[in-house]
C-alpha cells in the first residue's frame, strides 16, 4: 500500500468569522484529517493521493479561488500516516456535491483530477480501496 501524501495548509482569511466559515465548509472533506480556525488563520492537515498533490499546490497559487482565503502556504510532510477516522467521512450513498459544496462535474480541473471521494464523480479507487483514506 502506498503511503498518502500529507499536506498542511496554513491560510489567512479576511476576518475571524470568515476563518470559521471556511473551516466549517471543509470539516467533512474526506481528505481533511484535522482543521482549526484561530483568529483569522485556518490550518488544515490533508492526506491525499500523490497524484492529487497539484490540488493542494493550487491552493497556494489561487487561495481566493480555491478555499476563499486571502493568502495560503502549503507544506508537504513525509512519513505521516492518516488516522483511521478518515474512513468515516465517506457518505453512503455518494453525493452529487462534495461536502465542501464543490461540484466536480462543473470544475474546469476535473479532467485532470480524481474528483472528491465523497461524490459520484470520484475516478479513483473503488470505495474502501482508496489508499489515501486507509490507515
Amino acid at each position: 500500500m502506498r503511503t498518502p501524501l500529507c499536506g498542511i495548509v496554513i491560510g489567512e482569511a479576511r476576518d475571524q468569522a470568515e476563518a470559521e466559515r471556511i473551516a466549517t465548509t471543509f470539516r467533512d472533506c474526506p481528505y481533511c484529517a484535522q482543521l482549526a480556525a484561530l483568529d483569522k488563520l485556518v490550518n488544515f492537515v490533508f492526506f491525499i493521493p500523490e497524484e492529487q498533490r497539484w490540488w493542494l499546490e493550487f491552493v497556494e497559487k489561487a487561495p481566493k479561488d480555491t478555499f476563499s482565503l486571502e493568502r495560503a502556504r502549503v507544506f508537504f510532510v513525509e512519513g505521516l500516516t492518516p488516522p483511521r477516522s478518515l474512513k468515516e467521512k465517506l457518505p453512503e450513498p455518494r453525493l452529487a456535491e462534495a461536502p465542501c459544496g464543490a461540484r466536480c462535474d462543473r470544475c474546469p480541473s476535473y479532467k485532470d483530477c480524481l474528483g472528491c471521494p465523497a461524490t459520484i464523480y470520484f475516478k479513483g479507487h473503488k470505495r474502501g480501496e482508496n489508499e489515501a483514506l486507509r490507515a
